[in-house]
């Protein structure tokens, strides 16, 4: 039921029907839960040498000036 009702989310029916709210909830640990640490681990490992190398070079412009 959840997952049928999942692509005709929106802003309006979220803040109208209850039965969307409960929905969400119950999705909330396994659809957004497994996509969010799917999507920040693939982030982490795509920018973490590059946000390292930012920090890096940030802190060493402040240290110089």
């Amino acid at each position: 039921m959840c997952l049928v009702m999942w692509p005709a989310f929106s802003v309006t029916s979220l803040t109208n029907s209850s039965v969307r709210w409960t929905c969400l909830f119950n999705m909330w640990p396994t659809f957004f839960g497994t996509n969010l640490a799917i999507v920040l681990v693939i982030t982490l490992l795509i920018f973490q040498h590059q946000y390292w190398r930012g920090v890096e070079l940030i802190s060493n412009g402040l240290i110089m000036r």
